[in-house]
């Protein structure tokens, strides 16, 4: 497993309608790599998100959660981009009705969009969660962290379910309620890509990152995850 990729600022834009306000155990995931075009801002792009958020009221006829993740930890080689939006929607047919909606319907607010910013990568991935809690719905803002993984030869995702399974007991035992989820990517990865998936834990605030990472080591766990 390769250590901490980045760790990224995230933000709560809008969503469409979803029936039920907790990120799904399996759900699509689309992401846009993104730069902002000179003398455009982070302010230039909430102003687009809130036109976004109307039109896509008006015209989406599937569930679409959408955010920003800005980096925090970066470096310029891993981490090119100044922001990534991502959209959450509960299975892959729901997402592909949603681009076909936008595609065909976006008109004007999609092509306000390409004087704000320019996104020059779209990926999919399949989303599963690894470890929940008991938050009704996702915060307006906090704090994602990802790692990149790769699995060790000759084992496969059956091997993972049992090897959670040991890890959430511990995590219960130090009282660590963040989420996890993994991202296994499906379309629009780089070709030289060589991981299985990223891991995805969330944190309210910056302040709870470092706390849970404090509480993670001070109780073994460094050794806790070699062993398991």
């Amino acid at each position: 497993m390769k250590r901490i990729l980045a760790l990224l600022c995230m933000a709560m834009i809008a969503s469409a309608a979803i029936a039920d306000n907790h990120i799904p155990t399996y759900a699509a995931v689309e992401t846009f790599g993104c730069k902002y075009k000179v003398d455009k801002n982070a302010g230039d792009m909430a102003a687009w998100a809130s036109k976004w958020n109307k039109q896509a009221e008006k015209i989406y006829s599937e569930p679409y959660r959408a955010m920003m993740f800005t980096p925090f930890l970066t470096n310029p080689v891993d981490q090119p981009q100044d922001f990534y939006w991502v959209g959450v929607s509960p299975n892959f047919a729901a997402q592909g009705a949603i681009q076909d909606e936008w595609n065909a319907k976006g008109g004007k607010v999609a092509q306000e969009l390409t004087t704000t910013v320019d996104c020059d990568s779209h990926a999919t991935w399949a989303m599963t969660t690894v470890r929940s809690n008991e938050n009704a719905a996702p915060p307006s803002s906090g704090v994602a962290t990802f790692q990149a993984c790769t699995m060790h030869e000759g084992k496969t995702m059956q091997d993972l379910k049992p090897a959670d399974a040991k890890m959430n007991v511990f995590l219960d035992k130090i009282g660590q309620a963040s989420p996890m989820w993994r991202w296994w990517p499906i379309s629009g990865q780089r070709s030289a890509s060589k991981i299985d998936f990223m891991t995805i834990a969330g944190q309210s605030s910056l302040k709870q990152k470092g706390a849970s990472m404090d509480n993670f080591v001070k109780n073994g766990g460094l050794q806790v995850r070699s062993s398991i």
